[in-house]
């Protein structure tokens, strides 16, 4: 699958950079689909279901996979507070 293939490609252009720099690799997604919740007359169709999704991370070798369960009320966080309650919390991110 032409979706598969792609993704594997990007992330292991992630990986690599972050290895090259001694960081971890860090991948965050939602689940569900967040337009699923956003837009619940118009369910999109997933290109895969969280299990593959998961598979596919794991064949990785990703140092941390992170899913964010996606609800209205996770819908409603700012950027600012996605960075401070999500990203810096669990990540501590410097530079």
């Amino acid at each position: 699958m032409v979706v598969i293939v792609d993704i594997k490609i990007k992330f292991k252009k992630v990986i690599s950079l972050s290895q090259s720099n001694n960081c971890k690799s860090v991948l965050i997604t939602f689940d569900p689909h967040p337009r699923h919740i956003l837009e619940s007359s118009n369910k999109l169709p997933l290109l895969m279901h969280i299990d593959k999704k998961l598979e596919i991370f794991e064949s990785l070798n990703l140092d941390i996979a992170l899913i964010i369960p996606f609800d209205r009320e996770f819908s409603k966080f700012s950027a600012d507070e996605f960075l401070k309650k999500i990203i810096i919390k669990y990540f501590n991110p410097h530079i």
